[in-house]
């Protein structure tokens, strides 16, 4: 399905555990000229592309943080897990309960 309006895209991170996959819809969107595919970053000193640019690294961080809450409190990590708690950080105790 191709999410693209007026030449803006939604920005997705993918997050991959043991082979399996999600995506998690970021709620940003980035204008198709300013995003260098071979990369996976904004391209350009812009200030929406260095926003953008700023805003990925944080998601990254983001995410680090999800994985080692779930590795410190010795919870399975799935990605689907990552996903739950990357927009619900107060379900951490209740994803797995194993």
């Amino acid at each position: 399905m191709n999410k693209v309006k007026n030449k803006r895209a939604p920005l997705y991170a993918r997050v991959v555990v043991d082979g399996k996959r999600v995506k998690i819809a970021l709620r940003k969107w980035i204008e198709l000229d300013d995003w260098s595919d071979e990369r996976g970053v904004a391209r350009g000193n812009r200030d929406a592309a260095r926003e953008t640019k700023h805003f990925i690294e944080e998601v990254r961080a983001r995410l680090m943080q999800c994985y080692q809450k779930l590795q410190l409190q010795r919870q399975i990590i799935t990605a689907e897990s990552l996903r739950t708690i990357f927009w619900d950080p107060a379900k951490t105790n209740k994803v797995y309960a194993n």
